[in-house]
């Protein structure tokens, strides 16, 4: 059986320069992209039902705020 989305999550964010931010906040992009400024994208790089929502393709050129590593340290793109 298909649960039905949840209307409001709780999301932390991290915003570059800033300490991470606990917020609750609706659960579509919309809301996710109010709070980055532009279109995003999702990423699921690790093996639970963790994901991260992050800027688009079109605005990688702006400066790293975090970096993830993958088990060998090596910066994962």
């Amino acid at each position: 059986m298909l649960r039905a989305a949840k209307e409001k999550i709780t999301v932390i964010s991290v915003m570059p320069g800033e300490k991470p931010n606990i917020q609750e906040i609706e659960n579509n992009s919309q809301a996710f992209e109010a709070i980055i400024g532009h279109p995003v994208q999702t990423v699921h790089p690790f093996d639970d039902a963790a994901a991260l929502v992050e800027s688009s393709d079109q605005y990688l050129n702006q400066p790293f705020n975090r970096a993830l590593y993958d088990e060998d340290g090596e910066f994962m793109d």
